[in-house]
């Protein structure tokens, strides 16, 4: 008995920690998965692109991006590769019940397509995620300063 005890003691001990530490986390202090580090700086001018799904994977790109009020954002999937809104179907709002960022969030639903933009007219930080992949970590937030 005393054998069993031990190695189930070891077990649990091996196991502390285990689960998800991918990209599906929520650190502290962040919106959608992204702290104030994160943000890549986008040109000052023009329309930002957002990649999502194949070939990149189940992943936004850039996930948390910054851009001037008045600037636009492009989410541009990949329809050779299958990427369209049909299978990664795009919703304002924080993902996994996370905070939904500044109210009056301009992204609307998608359901269908592959591209969408968005103009972000005035400051604030705005979330999206996919509905289908939100678990998996498919989500990201746009900065406007």
């Amino acid at each position: 008995m005393r054998n069993l005890s031990a190695s189930l003691a070891s077990v649990v001990l091996a196991c502390i920690g285990c689960g998800s530490s991918g990209s599906s986390s929520n650190p502290a202090g962040s919106i959608n998965g992204c702290v104030p580090s994160d943000f890549t700086a986008a040109p000052a001018t023009g329309t930002v692109s957002v990649k999502y799904g194949d070939p990149i994977g189940l992943v936004y790109a850039p996930r948390c991006v910054s851009i001037a009020a008045g600037q636009s954002v492009t989410f541009a999937g990949d329809v050779s590769s299958g990427s369209t809104f049909s299978v990664h179907p795009l919703r304002p709002g924080g993902a996994n019940g996370g905070p939904s960022g500044t109210t009056g969030n301009p992204i609307a639903a998608q359901d269908t397509g592959s591209t969408y933009t968005v103009s972000f007219p005035a400051a604030g930080t705005f979330t999206y995620f996919c509905r289908t992949h939100e678990q998996m970590g498919m989500y990201g937030a746009i900065q406007v300063r």
